[in-house]
């Protein structure tokens, strides 16, 4: 999801309602990976319906809360590769360093997963193995997608964490 605004929005809200001949047959909701999204940042999200059933269409809708407190990405990405095991399952290995001016907590890496045709076909995230980064201090962190009916041909990275 993309997001297109003035203020920042806070605890996004994505709302999903599937149709199948123009009836509703189910629905689900969820929230967008990234907390907070600042104009013209994206986050991946993930709605699990329940009971799937044979849907021909589908409506997404957004509602969020907006805040004047901005988010902390003062943690950046400094390498990283993604590759399969011997079993099937996609993992994506790393480095990320606090180059803010604060400790940060609660440090995320969040993956959106790509297929050949750069269409998003599903998104992960996990922390860092290290709980809070000092500025200038480094950890490691693995993600690991364990089911993914297509295959993963890229991604894309970003983080998120507390400023403390």
């Amino acid at each position: 999801m993309r997001y297109e605004g003035n203020l920042i929005a806070n605890f996004v809200e994505v709302i999903a309602t599937l149709y199948k001949g123009g009836e509703v047959v189910n629905s689900g909701f969820t929230y967008t990976m990234l907390e907070k999204l600042k104009d013209g940042e994206k986050s991946p999200f993930d709605i699990i319906i329940m009971n799937p059933v044979e849907t021909d269409e589908y409506k997404l809708q957004v509602q969020y809360k907006t805040t004047s407190l901005e988010p902390f990405r003062g943690v950046k990405v400094l390498s990283h590769r993604g590759f399969y095991d011997e079993i099937g399952y996609y993992h994506i290995t790393g480095e990320v360093e606090n180059t803010g001016d604060c400790k940060a907590s609660f440090v995320q890496i969040i993956a959106t997963l790509y297929n050949s045709e750069n269409k998003v076909i599903g998104a992960s995230f996990t922390y860092t193995q290290i709980e809070n980064l000092n500025s200038g201090q480094t950890s490691p962190f693995e993600i690991t997608v364990l089911e993914l009916p297509k295959k993963i041909d890229h991604y894309g990275l970003v983080t998120q964490a507390k400023c403390t």
